[in-house]
């Protein structure tokens, strides 16, 4: 087996090598000493299992390298999950600023709307005010214009009763006005000059022109 110095110069060297792709700035000495221990640790075990149970477990200067390979790797792995979670949480305190400042643009615009809400809050509460006005209006013009309807349609039946009533009575007076008519055409000259002549008509021709004038 390597002695103590030596397992602590390769490991030392091994950590500041630069092709192992370790980021920079490690705890060299702390680092290389529990390596150290970790492998005497495993020479140990290997001495008692040997001992006491008979198994050999060859601790070499091979499995020492191996060991700082492992080590290497899981460093590695480790900083690379790291890292990971580190650009996630960064991305997310990115979202995070970004929606704050949105919601800050958007508390700006909402402050400075305010006033425009106000204005049309009031505007729409007086058209709504007007649009009612108009409803009852409306309503009172439609109730006016119905009950004009009804005296028109009254007034319409009426008129239509008179005019059948006319119709009646025209239809019962025309063969007495076409009798007048045609004993109208049945008068000749000298019969208006005789009548003429009669300052006051006889009784009979005065009762005739007054039921004529009845009729």
């Amino acid at each position: 087996p390597w002695p103590k110095e030596a397992l602590a110069s390769v490991a030392a060297a091994f950590l500041d090598d630069p092709s192992t792709g370790l980021p920079p700035g490690l705890p060299t000495a702390a680092l290389t000493a529990a390596l150290c221990s970790a492998h005497e640790t495993a020479q140990r075990a290997s001495a008692s299992a040997l001992r006491f149970s008979k198994l050999s477990v060859h601790v070499t200067p091979t499995r020492y390298l191996e060991l700082l390979k492992t080590f290497a790797n899981l460093l590695k792995a480790r900083r690379e999950a790291l890292d990971k979670r580190k650009s996630r949480y960064d991305g997310g305190l990115e979202k995070l600023a970004s929606t704050a400042e949105q919601v800050a643009a958007m508390s700006i615009e909402l402050t400075e709307l305010q006033p425009k809400l106000r204005v049309l809050q009031s505007e729409a509460d007086d058209l709504l005010l007007v649009i009612k006005r108009d409803s009852a209006e409306a309503e009172k013009t439609r109730a006016l214009v119905e009950a004009e309807e009804t005296a028109a349609l009254a007034q319409a039946a009426s008129a239509e009763a008179i005019k059948d009533e006319c119709t009646a009575e025209l239809a019962s007076a025309e063969p007495a006005l076409a009798a007048a008519s045609k004993a109208l055409a049945t008068l000749k000259k000298e019969d208006i000059v005789e009548v003429r002549i009669f300052k006051t008509p006889p009784m009979g021709v005065k009762l005739t022109m007054e039921a004529v004038c009845i009729m």
